[in-house]
């Protein structure tokens, strides 16, 4: 999977700049120290940043996707792993896991971690588990630009008795509130690069546009490259 670093880096700080702009400071004033922390080191803090607001926005389980784990921990130490892909995080460099089972026992930076592990996702053809639905939907069509026509690689809950009406209601909201940001956060990026050109914008450009396309810290998710 080619990813291109700088691209990436630029839309984690639109998303960051669009999340900020929604949430609560009070939510995510932590965040947004490390950010600054980070930030004064001279360390990477879009991603992580991102990643963190992310799953803060739709209140997802952050443990689904990142385990930390002690700096002498060993690939082969290294248990209560969840079934489907996820981050390692270990001070200096980060693991990837896939099936409870250590794959890569040594990858640099964030960026590198987080794109294996999107791989193993699609190589493996997993299913995004529903603690984080929304986050990965999310950074796969904003980030890695994978947008199909109709579907959703989130897996589905085992069917209940329960009012039909409801679960579509529920479902049509979740959907129209991930529409809305993307649509949103897409436009703010389109003015930018138009007005940057010293050129204007037409809603019906954006539509057209939109139609075809335990706990870990900030501070654990430092990314040196």
């Amino acid at each position: 999977m080619d990813v291109d670093k700088e691209a990436m880096s630029s839309k984690c700080r639109r998303v960051v700049s669009y999340l900020m702009s929604r949430e609560k400071k009070s939510n995510i004033e932590d965040i947004l120290s490390d950010m600054e922390i980070a930030k004064a080191r001279h360390l990477d803090a879009d991603l992580p940043g991102c990643l963190m607001l992310l799953l803060r926005h739709f209140n997802e389980d952050q443990a689904k996707m990142f385990l930390k784990v002690d700096e002498t921990c060993l690939p082969s130490e290294v248990d209560d792993l969840p079934s489907t892909p996820c981050i390692v995080v270990c001070a200096g460099h980060f693991m990837i896991a896939v099936d409870q089972t250590i794959v890569n026992g040594s990858v640099p930076n964030v960026v590198d971690a987080l794109t294996l592990m999107f791989a193993a996702y699609y190589c493996l053809n997993i299913s995004y588990p529903t603690e984080l639905g929304g986050t990965l939907e999310f950074l796969q069509r904003c980030l890695f630009k994978i947008n199909p026509d109709k579907g959703t690689k989130v897996e589905r809950k085992a069917s209940k008795k329960v009012n039909p009406k409801r679960v579509q209601s529920k479902k049509g909201i979740r959907e129209s509130a991930f529409r809305a940001m993307k649509r949103q956060l897409l436009v703010k990026t389109i003015r930018w690069s138009q007005c940057s050109r010293g050129s204007t914008i037409r809603m019906s450009e954006v539509n057209r546009d939109i139609a075809g396309r335990q706990s870990i810290s900030f501070a654990d998710m430092r990314a040196d490259s």
